[in-house]
């Protein structure tokens, strides 16, 4: 849009001042390259006719009509003698006049050199206009640097784009940010025609110097310079730290000096295990580490070793101790025993007891058995001892041995009275307590004398845990032969009990308030 277009139109302001200036910018990119482009093609219907066989016929006829009259053919001969004459003299005035001609082609095109040198060096002298990058956003108004950055950037994106390597998942990412940072600043946005023109002009004349920093942003480093920054490599000691990963336990194949992959997972394995930082790096500290590994896994191999002659050789003296003693253990000991837990003593087999130093047989009256020592006797269940026998245990009518097997209880239901059982009477509202043999009264229920009463419960009041009285619900508390509400000051809360109020956290009891703290 011209200035004097825009000076035009000055009743317009904010976005509808602009709105004449809009013009985005893809299609205006899209004309340029398709001006660029163009090519002259064969107008519609325009074609190349090849001659037709009739004229060739015609010709002939012409030509032999012509020959056969001899004056023709004299003046044919004529014709080419003055012709050939003619050509000779030609070619002697052009030797003549060819030197000064080479000499005017030589300074022609010194001339021409002279200009590009003198158009270099004024390009060279010029200074390259400047760039702005643009804000974010779309839709904005973009001067003269902002759009040469627009315009610049886009060249950018096209050389890297031919240049990229895609296999490369790191370039094609920062590639794909450049795009969207130019996206958002250069999407769309609003200029003046006059600036888009010059902006246009002054890239245009440094277009090859920006396509080539286009292609330098993913150019990779060459040989010399990764040559240059990679640090030298210590074999000696790549070697070294491989021979002590191997003496260590861990499979790095035949030491060869050579930092490899497996050389370089032994080491993070071994600063994995160590608990040193896992870098991989094969260094004079990661020897150090190596050399420390070694001296105290030694130091705790010769501790094992010394714990394990020393608990051998305790072993050994154990053993020679027991043997020493189970023969002179054996030697003493009597007959129908044998050694016991312990190794150092004798005892008898089970079914007889020690007497002296001797095993004496346990004799057994009748309904008896050994106990459970093994060394003496005991009645069977049913059965009690009276002196040196076992008599029957006598039930009473309701009754039943006990736990010990050698006395009786009475059933449940029934209790003891002298040497027989007489029946538990419940009252009305009782049962049967835990021990079988007396009553209780049944929940809701307690007892009065011979009987069970009900318990009457107040207002707010229910069953305690014994069953046979009343407790306040919680949030009351008991009162007289009643239950009150407990009631909260601020900032308090009902307690573990139920029945009285404790202040919040943060708060402190003073008085019947709660304080903050």
């Amino acid at each position: 849009m011209a200035i004097e277009e825009f000076n035009s139109d000055k009743s317009k302001i904010g976005f509808s001042g602009l709105s004449s200036m809009v013009s985005n910018i893809e299609v205006t990119i899209q004309t340029v390259e398709s001006q660029t482009n163009t090519h002259t093609d064969i107008p519609e219907g325009e074609h190349i006719e090849p001659i037709s066989i009739s004229k060739q016929k015609s010709m002939k006829q012409t030509i032999r009509r012509f020959m056969s009259d001899p004056m023709n053919v004299i003046a044919l001969i004529v014709t080419f003698g003055i012709l050939f004459f003619l050509s000779q003299e030609n070619t002697s005035s052009h030797k003549i006049a060819s030197q000064p001609s080479t000499n005017k082609t030589y300074v022609q095109k010194k001339t021409i050199k002279q200009q590009q040198q003198n158009y270099s060096s004024l390009s060279t002298s010029t200074a390259r206009p400047s760039e702005k990058k643009p804000f974010l956003g779309r839709n904005n108004y973009l001067d003269t640097p902002q759009i040469r950055w627009c315009l610049a950037e886009r060249i950018r994106i096209d050389a890297a784009r031919d240049s990229i390597d895609k296999f490369i998942d790191s370039n094609v990412q920062r590639f794909n940010e450049i795009v969207n940072d130019y996206n958002s600043r250069c999407g769309s946005y609003r200029y003046y025609q006059r600036d888009l023109n010059t902006a246009k002009s002054e890239i245009e004349a440094y277009r090859s110097e920006i396509f080539s920093e286009g292609i330098a942003r993913f150019l990779r480093p060459s040989v010399n310079s990764l040559a240059k920054n990679k640090p030298l490599i210590n074999v000696s000691l790549i070697l070294e730290i491989q021979k002590k990963l191997k003496e260590l336990g861990y499979d790095i194949g035949t030491p060869n000096g050579q930092m490899g992959i497996q050389t370089k997972l032994s080491i993070i394995q071994f600063q994995h295990d160590v608990g040193v930082q896992m870098d991989g790096l094969a260094n004079s500290r990661l020897l150090e580490n190596l050399n420390a590994e070694k001296i105290r896994i030694i130091r705790n191999y010769k501790i094992n070793q010394n714990l394990k002659i020393a608990a051998k050789k305790r072993k050994n003296q154990y053993e020679n101790k027991r043997l020493i003693t189970k023969k002179t253990i054996v030697s003493r000991m009597p007959v129908n025993a044998e050694i016991d837990y312990t190794g150092h003593a004798w005892t008898c087999k089970r079914g007889y007891k020690q007497i002296g130093s001797e095993c004496v047989f346990v004799r057994l009256p009748p309904n008896s058995e050994i106990d459970y020592t093994g060394h003496n006797w005991t009645c069977k269940r049913g059965y009690y001892q009276t002196g040196s026998a076992c008599s029957p245990v006598k039930l009473p009518s309701k009754a039943e041995i006990d736990y010990t097997g050698h006395n009786w209880t009475c059933k449940r239901g029934y209790y003891q009275t002298g040497s027989g059982c007489s029946l538990v009477k419940p009252p009305s509202n009782a049962e049967i307590d835990y021990t079988g043999h007396n009553w209780t009264c049944k929940r809701g229920y307690y007892q009065t004398g011979s009987g069970c009463s009900l318990v009457k419960l107040p207002s707010n009041a229910e069953i305690d845990y014994t069953g046979h009285n009343w407790t306040c619900k919680r949030g009351y508390y008991q009162r007289g032969s009643g239950c009150s509400p407990v009631k909260l000051p601020v900032n308090a809360e009902i307690d573990y009990t139920g029945h009285n109020w404790s202040c919040l956290r943060g708060f402190r009891q003073l008085g019947q308030t709660c304080q903050s703290i």
